[in-house]
C-alpha cells in the first residue's frame, strides 16, 4: 500500500481546483456567448417590422368605434391576469392587444378572438383606461366583415335578431312557471319583440343580417 503524504494530498487538491477553474469559466464563457449572440444589440440599427406587418391595420382600427385607444396598452398584463375566459381557455387578451398594436392583420383569423365573453372585468381593472373590450369588438368587427362571424356568435345574433333575447324561455321553463302559477310568457315579451324588430331594421341596414343568415 503506497502511503500519501500530506503535501501530496494538497497538491492534488490544489491541481483538482485548478481544473474545476478552467471548466468553470469554460461554462460560464460558453454561456456569455451563447447570451450576447442571442440578446447583445444587432449592429444593424434599422427598424424591422414583421414579415406580416400591415401599417394600415392600427389606422383601420381607429376609425372603428372602440378601436381608438390601441395604442394605450403598456403590456402590464393586468387585463390577462383578471381574465376569467383566460383561466380555461386559450385566449390572451394581451396577445390579442399586442398583435393589433403591432399591425398583425393575422389576429382577425384567430378562433380565440371569439372568446371574449365581453365581462368587462379588463376593461374596468386597465390602469391606462385602453378600454381593451371595445378593441376587442373592434377586431371583430373587421374579421366578421373579412372573414365570418364566430359560430357561437352568429346562433345568439340570429336568436336576438328573432325573438330581442340572447337566451329564450324554453318550454320546459315556461312549464315551470305555470306550475309556480305564473304567465307562461314573462310580461315584457311584447316590448322585446319591438325592440327585436327595430334591431332587425338597423341589422338590415348595415347588412348584418346577411352575415347571420349565412352558412
Amino acid at each position: 500500500m503506497v502511503e500519501t503524504t500530506g503535501e501530496e494530498i494538497k497538491d492534488y487538491y490544489k491541481e483538482l481546483e485548478q481544473v474545476e477553474k478552467k471548466a468553470s469559466e469554460r461554462i460560464i464563457g460558453l454561456e456569455r456567448e451563447a447570451f450576447l449572440k442571442e440578446y447583445a444589440p444587432p449592429t444593424d440599427t434599422t427598424l424591422k417590422y414583421p414579415k406580416d406587418y400591415d401599417p394600415t391595420f392600427v389606422e383601420e382600427l381607429k376609425l372603428i368605434a372602440g378601436g381608438e385607444r390601441i395604442d394605450f396598452c403598456y403590456q402590464c398584463g393586468t387585463c390577462v391576469g383578471s381574465c376569467p375566459a383566460a383561466a380555461v381557455t386559450s385566449f390572451n387578451p394581451r396577445t390579442i392587444r399586442r398583435m393589433a398594436q403591432l399591425g398583425l392583420r393575422e389576429v382577425i383569423s384567430r378562433k380565440d378572438l371569439w372568446y371574449c365573453t365581453t365581462c368587462y372585468t379588463c376593461y374596468d381593472r386597465c390602469p391606462r383606461d385602453s378600454k381593451l373590450t371595445e378593441i376587442i369588438a373592434a377586431i371583430r368587427n373587421i374579421s366578421t366583415r373579412e372573414i365570418g362571424i364566430g359560430i357561437a356568435h352568429k346562433e345568439v345574433a340570429r336568436l336576438v335578431a328573432t325573438t330581442g333575447m340572447s337566451i329564450t324561455v324554453t318550454e320546459k321553463i315556461a312549464s315551470l312557471r305555470e306550475d309556480l302559477g305564473i304567465k307562461k310568457d314573462f310580461p315584457a315579451k311584447m316590448k322585446v319583440n319591438e325592440a327585436a324588430k327595430e334591431l332587425r331594421l338597423m341589422w338590415e341596414q348595415t347588412d348584418f343580417m346577411k352575415i347571420i343568415e349565412g352558412d
